[in-house]
């Protein structure tokens, strides 16, 4: 064996001989003493998935006590019961590549989204679909050691389990671990789908998971003043419910599942707990985006719903929206030197994108005629350029290290991205690309598209199907877009404006943008990734 190899296998602490021979030799007389027998996926390990260590490092390889060469291994065993239907609920997993991926969820995702935890772990013992999602997740970090035979088991695992749940002869039986599984899966659409079109599952297993919190009372905690281990992670877990069931809404297009009380509660809570006991730098971070999630569903409820509140209550609940954004933003600000490079970036671009659902909400609202109407414009005004600097700066923040952010590996600052990729297209349409030596926004919209198309790049490069694979395509189809969408001012805007006509100097102002977009269409527009930015005004 290499030096290089057993180096690596001291690194990870790995079992690189098994029966006193390499991997690789001990491997191919494992296939020759097992050809005759059906192909099972424990004799082939398949490539490595991430980190650069071979997978088959992790697998024990241990042989069934007096058995020889020509039976099967332990392995080979549970793959024949399983064939055979036995133990079909039982993770079929090494115990090293488990404890591997336990690992490594433990240490780099539920830091920032706390939902399974040391102390859960010992008191609510995982179940074969909460360890099945664990590792699934986990399989798919940069850091990991996983055969993709491994994963792409764990997936068709996890497919099993929810299509046994959802059957018409199941038991309903609320669970604190089944929960927690749906909500971590929820995150990553892949492990619940078979392929990219199959979106519906995930609205699915959102509606169960918040009907099971209901259940089992897990809004109680936030009632409770005594943060006993029990009461502070099921306090925890209720918010990482309704922190998923808001962000999945305004992914899909959906109302929130959970009823508005419960958010005025949790609202209630968070401000409480800041006035209360000091909190770690990660709680105070998760509290933070919880925090703009209450925000955000005000904001899905006031503005995009299909039956919206009449004009001049409606009035009061926009003005009411905007001075939470900036109550939102100065406690985000307050708590940014407590925070890492990553974490400080994706609270400001939540900030942002709140930001943008705010002010595209007004633009779609009817709201008639008057001076508090006006006074209501007026402020949305004020707020146009700032909405379109915030883009810039949300785009210019994608490096190489927030590729691999766990906020990135979670899906969240995909989403602020292609919101924020589709102002700065729309904004460079409307000034021109010919103008950028003259007008330094355009030079600044230039780069953030270019910021955008290497973020894109990067994403292909991690090879693997999900949401990297989606949001990097969807990037690419929005840029695209540009120089295609420029439109004519407002009194011949039936009329397009053939491409090779630009627009004079005059007309470059960032006025222009707000007064010609026809936003609606904007909107309908985005049909080509109803995911990521759905038609609100007839969806929500």
């Amino acid at each position: 064996m290499s030096l290089k190899s057993w180096i690596r296998c001291e690194k990870y602490d790995l079992k690189c001989a098994i029966d006193n021979q390499p991997w690789a030799a001990n491997a191919q007389q494992l296939y020759r003493t097992t050809v005759l027998e059906a192909s099972s996926r424990t004799t082939f390990w398949g490539p490595t998935s991430n980190s650069g260590g071979n997978p088959s490092d992790l697998h024990s390889g241990e042989r069934l006590p007096g058995s020889n060469g020509s039976k099967p291994t332990s392995l080979n065993q549970a793959a024949v019961q399983r064939r055979n239907g036995l133990d079909r609920n039982v993770l079929d997993l090494d115990p090293n590549v488990k404890s591997h991926l336990f690992d490594i969820y433990l240490k780099h995702i539920q830091p920032f989204f706390p939902v399974v935890s040391s102390y859960s772990i010992q008191a609510y013992p995982p179940t074969p679909l909460l360890e099945a999602v664990i590792c699934a997740v986990a399989a798919k970090h940069r850091l990991a050691i996983a055969s993709w035979r491994d994963l792409e088991y764990t997936r068709g695992f996890i497919q099993e389990q929810l299509a046994q749940m959802f059957s018409l002869r199941a038991k309903y039986e609320p669970k604190v671990q089944t929960v927690q599984a749906l909500v971590i899966a929820c995150a990553r659409f892949e492990i619940l789908n078979k392929d990219y079109a199959d979106f519906l599952n995930v609205a699915i297993t959102m509606a169960l998971m918040c009907k099971m919190a209901q259940d089992l009372m897990l809004d109680e905690s936030l009632k409770v003043n005594d943060d006993t281990d029990d009461t502070k992670f099921r306090r925890q877990l209720w918010k990482s419910c309704m922190f998923m069931d808001v962000f999945k809404a305004a992914i899909y297009g959906q109302t929130p599942n959970l009823h508005q009380d419960y958010w005025i509660g949790l609202d209630r809570s968070l401000l409480l707990r800041r006035e209360t006991g000091p909190l770690s730098p990660s709680d105070i971070a998760f509290d933070d985006f919880v925090a703009l999630a209450c925000h955000l569903e005000r904001i899905i409820r006031s503005l995009y719903i299909t039956q919206r509140s009449e004009p001049s209550k409606l009035l009061g609940q926009i003005t009411s929206i905007f001075h939470l954004l900036d109550r939102c933003q100065k406690l985000v600000s307050s708590h940014l030197h407590l925070y890492d490079h990553d974490t400080s970036r994706a609270l400001q671009m939540y900030v942002h994108n709140n930001r943008l659902l705010i002010v595209l909400g007004v633009k779609l609202s009817e709201l008639g005629e008057g001076p508090a109407i006006s006074e209501l414009k007026g402020i949305v005004e004020q707020q146009r350029e700032l909405v379109v600097h915030e883009a810039i700066q949300t785009l210019s923040w994608l490096d190489g290290e927030l590729t691999h952010s766990p906020f990135t590996e979670m899906g969240f600052i995909l989403y602020f991205v292609s919101r924020a990729l589709l102002v700065v297209v729309s904004q460079l349409n409307t000034l021109g690309t010919t103008s950028a030596q003259s007008n330094p926004l355009v030079s600044r919209l230039l780069e953030a598209t270019e910021s955008a198309r290497s973020f894109s790049d990067r994403l292909l490069e991690l090879n693997r199907w999900g949401v990297e694979w989606y949001q990097a395509h969807t990037i690419r189809g929005i840029l695209g877009r540009i120089n295609v969408e420029s439109r004519a001012p407002v009194e011949y805007e039936s009329q397009p404006v053939p491409q090779e006509v630009e627009p004079s100097f005059d007309e470059l102002s960032m006025d222009s943008m707000w007064a010609t977009e026809d936003w609606e269409a904007l909107v309908e527009s985005c049909g080509f990734d109803s995911w990521i930015f759905p038609n609100f005004e007839s969806t929500l």
